[in-house]
């Protein structure tokens, strides 16, 4: 009885995972473990949004969104590819430890998009920026150091 209970165990596990990623798989730091491959393709697209660019300046820190600058990933067919190369009698290695496995994705953004963020940060814009008044550059022995003539606090 055991036996059998074993073997219909093990048989249900290759036909899921001839369909899902085993459990502990990780692509790209995502984790995909359990999910279909159109489930783990669109993990990668919602996870566009948690990518952020952050600019820490000394009043305020300024973010750039990847969906302000027309970001887009172009899965194509990397996922569907790595889960055909996995061998679904193997699932039970999977339940030990992770397995991480790394695909090259296509990504791009609207170069217009990008100029038109970075040109309406608050860092660029000229009320936001001091002009270098008096300063000059001084070798002193094997270094160089920048003096300047001003009191202003940067």
């Amino acid at each position: 009885v055991i036996l059998i209970l074993l073997i219909a165990v093990y048989g249900g596990g290759v036909y899921y995972y001839s369909s899902h990623f085993p459990h502990n798989t990780v692509i790209n730091h995502v984790k995909v473990g359990e999910m279909d491959t159109a489930a783990a393709e669109k993990a990668f697209t919602d996870d566009l949004a948690s990518h952020k660019i952050s600019l820490k300046e000394k009043e305020r820190t300024e973010v750039i969104d990847a969906n302000d600058v027309g970001t887009v990933i172009n899965v194509g067919s990397q996922i569907t590819n790595l889960h055909d190369s996995m061998n679904p009698w193997l699932w039970f290695t999977n339940l030990f430890g992770e397995k991480k496995y790394t695909v090259k994705l296509d990504v791009t953004y609207d170069e217009a998009k990008l100029k038109e963020v970075v040109n309406n940060l608050e860092c660029f814009k000229k009320e936001n920026v001091i002009a270098p008044k008096s300063a000059y550059i001084k070798q002193e022995t094997a270094s160089l150091r920048l003096f300047r003539k001003f009191s202003e606090t940067l």
